[in-house]
């Protein structure tokens, strides 16, 4: 947990915070849908999980850009602590 930090502050270099945040909402689930298939786990949502879907995605997004931003401005070790 503690390197994510180290980590985004060298990938923040070659690219940009939404850029880094597109890729993660990209791979995060392209990673997952295999391992819920093969572990056999349900994937499906009601109608009122996904208010709670969209909801926990926005806050997930806005965490992702701050992040990645703030370890661009900032130093590494101090978003950590």
């Amino acid at each position: 947990w503690g390197i994510s930090w180290s980590s985004a502050k060298i990938l923040g270099t070659y690219t940009s915070a939404l850029n880094l945040s597109f890729l993660r909402f990209v791979l995060v689930p392209l990673t997952l849908l295999p391992l819920t298939y093969f572990a056999n786990i349900k994937r499906s949502v009601s109608k009122k999980g996904w208010f709670h879907v969209v909801g926990a995605s926005v806050f997930i997004l806005l965490y992702t850009l701050f992040f990645f931003k703030g370890v661009h401005e900032g130093f590494p070790g101090a978003g950590g602590v």
